[in-house]
C-alpha cells in the first residue's frame, strides 16, 4: 500500500530536533523537510545552487510556519565544498539528530565531477560517505541519531567491480546508476556495523518510481514522460513517506541495517548483504575521498579507526 505523508498515525513533534537533508530544495527531499519541519524540527537544506535552497526554505517556512528552516550550499561533487559545508554545520549546529541523504544523480553519457571522478558514483555514493563522516561527531552528540540513505531497486541488477568503480572500460549509465545504488547498500551495512553501538540508526530506503528531476535528466525528452509518470509514479510526498517514518516515526527508533520499502524491511539482493566487499568498498572511499587525513571518521566494531592512526 503506498501510503502518504498524513497516514502517520499521531504526527510526532520533533521540536528541538536538527534534522539535515540534502537536495532538499526539490522533489523527494523537498517533501522530506517540509514534512519535518511541520513536525517542528529544525530542518537544514543542502542544495548544490544556494540560492535554489534559501528560495525552497522560505517556502516550507510560510508554508508550515516553522521559521527554523535553513539552507545551506553543499555541491555533491565537489569534496572542497562537502568539506566547507560539513564545517559550517558543526559550527552552527553542533548536535545533528538526522541526517537524510536524499540528493542523486543519474547520467546517460559518463561524466567527471570536479575532483576527477565518476559523477553518478561520486554524487551518490563519494558525496554522502564523505558528508556523513565529517558530520559524525555532530551525530554522536545528537544520539540517539539517526541516518536514511535513499538506494533504489535497481541494486539488485548489478554487482561491484572494484577494478573498475569508475566505470572508464565501458560505460552505461543505467549500470553506473545501479552499482551507486548497491553501494548505498554497502554503505548503510557498515555504517550500521561501526555506529549503532554508540546510539546512531542507519537504514537505506526504495522511495519507488517518481517522476522527478533525476528521471527527465536521465530520459532524453523525459519532461515529455510527466502525464505517464503522473499516472503510474509515485508522487515526491508519496516517496518521502518512509524516508521521513525513519527519521522521525518511534517504530524506527531501533531499526538499523534495514533496507525499508513502504515501512517495512525487506530482503535487498544477497551480494548487499556480503560484510567483506562493504568493508572494501569503505576503505576505498576513505582512500578516494582523503578521510585518511582527516580526523571525524567511523570506527569499526572494535572501536578503531578504520583509516588507522591519525596525527
Amino acid at each position: 500500500m503506498v501510503r502518504t505523508l498524513s497516514d502517520l498515525n499521531t504526527p510526532v513533534d520533533l521540536t528541538g530536533r536538527v534534522c539535515v537533508v540534502t537536495g532538499g530544495n526539490r522533489g523527494i527531499g523537498r517533501a522530506t523537510a517540509s514534512a519535518l519541519a511541520a513536525r517542528h524540527a529544525t530542518v537544514v537544506l543542502l542544495s548544490r545552487f544556494h540560492a535554489n535552497g534559501v528560495a525552497a526554505a522560505a517556502e516550507i517556512s510560510a508554508e508550515t510556519g516553522n521559521a527554523g528552516v535553513h539552507a545551506y550550499p553543499c555541491d555533491l561533487a565537489s569534496f572542497d565544498s562537502i568539506r566547507a559545508c560539513a564545517a559550517a554545520l558543526r559550527r552552527d549546529f553542533p548536535a545533528i539528530h538526522v541526517l537524510v541523504n536524499n540528493a542523486g544523480a543519474a547520467n546517460r553519457r559518463r561524466q567527471l565531477t570536479s575532483d576527477g571522478h565518476e559523477r553518478t558514483f561520486g554524487i551518490n555514493h563519494l558525496g554522502p560517505f564523505l558528508l556523513t563522516n565529517l558530520l559524525l561527531d555532530a551525530l554522536k552528540a545528537g544520539a540517539p541519531s539517526r541516518i536514511v540513505v535513499l538506494s533504489s531497486e535497481a541494486h539488485q541488477a548489478t554487482r561491484l567491480d572494484f577494478e573498475d568503480l569508475q566505470n572508464e572500460q565501458v560505460y552505461f549509465g543505467l549500470r553506473a546508476y545501479a552499482q551507486s545504488k548497491l553501494c548505498n547498500l554497502y554503505f548503510v551495512n557498515e555504517l550500521h556495523r561501526r555506529l549503532h553501538p554508540l546510539g546512531i540508526v542507519s537504514n537505506a530506503v526504495h522511495p519507488g518510481f517518481i517522476g522527478t528531476k533525476l528521471v527527465s535528466d536521465y530520459i532524453p525528452f523525459g519532461v515529455f514522460l510527466k502525464p505517464f509518470t503522473k499516472l503510474f509514479g509515485r508522487t515526491p510526498e508519496q516517496g518521502a513517506d518512509s524516508v521521513v517514518w525513519l527519521a522521525a516515526d518511534p517504530e524506527a527508533a531501533y531499526l538499523s541495517g534495514g533496507y525499508i520499502i513502504d515501512r517495512k524491511r525487506r530482503p535487498s539482493s544477497l551480494i548487499a548483504m556480503d560484510a567483506v566487499i562493504a568493508r572494501r568498498l569503505w576503505e576505498v572511499s576513505e582512500t578516494v575521498t582523503g578521510l585518511h587525513d582527516i580526523a571525524h571518521v567511523a570506527t569499526d566494531s572494535r572501536g578503531q579507526s578504520a583509516s588507522g592512526s591519525i596525527d
